[in-house]
């Protein structure tokens, strides 16, 4: 998953926003599939900011790839476009839902593992 495109799909199914099939329902959802380059953006930016201080430069359509690293795609930008997106509706259950997995994902993503070593020595 490396465009803003497919973030989008997966979106929309993690939110069940499809039809009988499984396929996207681009229809019944089609203000929200209309703003959907700009959440994307939305959370990429927040993404791309929490790994480097600068150099942020925004999708210009949904078919460019996204410069982030592959686990930070595929384990937490869904659940934030997901979030926004149920926000965007008024999906109050689902953005409740979304947000929370996408808080505890992106703090994983963000977490340091190494431990520096400050305790005193002697002279």
């Amino acid at each position: 998953m490396r465009t803003g495109e497919q973030i989008k799909e997966r979106a929309f199914c993690l939110l069940n926003y499809t039809d009988q099939n499984g396929r996207v329902d681009n229809t019944l959802y089609a203000d929200v599939a209309a703003r959907a380059l700009a959440l994307i953006n939305q959370i990429y930016a927040e993404l791309w900011y929490a790994r480097c201080p600068c150099g942020f430069k925004e999708l210009g359509s949904l078919s460019e790839e996204i410069c982030l690293p592959e686990r930070v795609i595929n384990d937490c930008m869904a659940f934030g476009v997901a979030m926004l997106m149920a926000q965007s509706v008024g999906d109050a259950d689902n953005q409740s839902m979304m947000a929370d997995l996408y808080n505890q994902r992106r703090a994983a993503l963000v977490h340091i593992c190494r431990r520096r070593d400050v305790m005193p020595r002697a002279l």
